[in-house]
C-alpha cells in the first residue's frame, strides 16, 4: 500500500558555519590514495564549505600529499578487510570526537565531480537531524523510488525492505554509533567487502534522498578501472587536472583491462562448451 505523502517545513533553518560543518568520513586504501589526492583538492571548487575530512586507509602509504587535506587519516593493517578497516577507523574517530553524532561517510571514488547544492545539501542535513535519521543515501543513478516525504520541499524515501541492497553505501549520512553498530553487525556475520555490506538488513529505517548526488554511477574507479563517464564529467575548466590524471591511469590500465576482457571471455567459453 502506497503511503500518503508527508509534507514538512522548517522555518528559519539556520545555516551552520565551516566549523560546525557535518565531517566527512573517507574509507580507501593504499591503490587509490593518489587519485584520491586529486578528488580531494577538486572539491574546493565542488563542495567549498564541506567539513573536515577524515581518511580511512591502510598502512601501505602511497600518496604524501593526503595530510594536507585531512583533519587525520586513520591507518591499519593491510591485511584486515574493508569492514575490519571501516569498523576500527569509526570506532578511532569516535574517540577523538565524542561529541559527534552525525557524519558523511562516502567512498573514495564517489567524492563530488561536479559541484554540490550547498543549499539544497543544508536542507537535507537539517532534515537528517530534525527526523533523528540513522543512515540517510543519495543514489547516483537514475531509480524509481516512492519518494513520499516532503520536507521543506526535498523529497525522500523509505528504503523497502525487500530490498535487496538495503545499506547501499557510496554517499550518505549517517549516525556514527549506528554506523559502528552496522559495522559490528557485518563482523558477526563474517562480512569483509563493501558490496556484501549493501546486503545487511538490520531493523532501523534507511532513508534515500531524492537529491542525486553529483558523480557517475559506479564513481571514477569501476571495477578496478577508471570508468569513462567520470572523465567525461570533469569536462570543465575546474576540473582539467583531475581528468588529465584520470585519463592517464586509464591509458596505463588497458594492457590489464585487455587481458581481464581475454580472460574473462575465455572463462564464459569454457562455462558454455566445456
Amino acid at each position: 500500500m502506497e503511503i500518503s505523502k508527508i509534507h514538512k517545513k522548517f522555518d528559519g533553518i539556520k545555516m551552520t558555519s565551516k566549523s560546525t560543518k557535518i565531517p566527512i568520513l573517507v574509507p580507501t586504501f593504499h591503490k587509490m590514495e593518489s587519485l584520491l589526492t586529486f578528488s580531494l583538492e577538486l572539491l574546493s571548487y565542488t563542495w567549498p564549505n564541506h567539513g573536515n575530512i577524515y581518511i580511512i586507509s591502510d598502512r601501505n602509504r602511497k600518496s604524501q600529499n593526503l595530510d594536507a587535506f585531512a583533519t587525520k587519516i586513520y591507518r591499519f593493517p593491510s591485511d584486515y578487510s574493508w569492514v575490519k578497516i571501516l569498523h576500527e577507523g569509526v570506532l578511532s574517530f569516535q574517540k577523538n570526537n565524542p561529541t559527534i553524532e552525525h557524519v558523511y561517510l562516502i567512498l573514495d571514488d564517489l567524492l563530488p565531480l561536479t559541484k554540490i547544492d550547498e543549499q539544497r545539501i543544508n536542507k537535507i542535513e537539517f532534515a537528517f537531524q530534525a527526523e533523528n535519521w540513522k543512515y540517510l543515501y543519495f543514489p547516483h543513478y537514475d531509480n524509481v523510488c516512492n519518494y513520499n516525504l516532503n520536507i521543506d520541499s526535498e523529497l525522500f524515501s523509505k528504503t523497502e525492505r525487500d530490498y535487496k541492497y538495503f545499506t547501499q553505501i557510496g554517499a550518505g549520512l549517517i549516525n556514527v554509533v549506528y554506523l559502528i553498530e552496522l559495522c559490528q553487525l557485518a563482523t558477526d556475520m563474517l562480512i569483509n567487502s563493501p558490496w556484501q555490506f549493501e546486503f545487511l538488513k538490520p531493523q532501523s529505517e534507511h532513508i534515500i534522498a531524492k537529491y542525486r548526488w553529483p558523480s557517475v554511477r559506479d564513481g571514477y574507479s569501476k571495477s578496478k578501472f577508471i570508468n569513462p563517464q567520470a572523465i567525461k564529467a570533469l569536462n570543465y575548466p575546474e576540473g582539467v587536472f583531475f581528468r588529465k590524471k584520470l585519463q592517464r591511469t586509464l591509458v596505463n590500465q588497458i594492457p590489464k583491462k585487455i587481458l581481464a576482457f581475454l580472460n574473462q571471455k575465455i572463462k564464459n567459453f569454457k562455462h558454455k562448451y566445456l
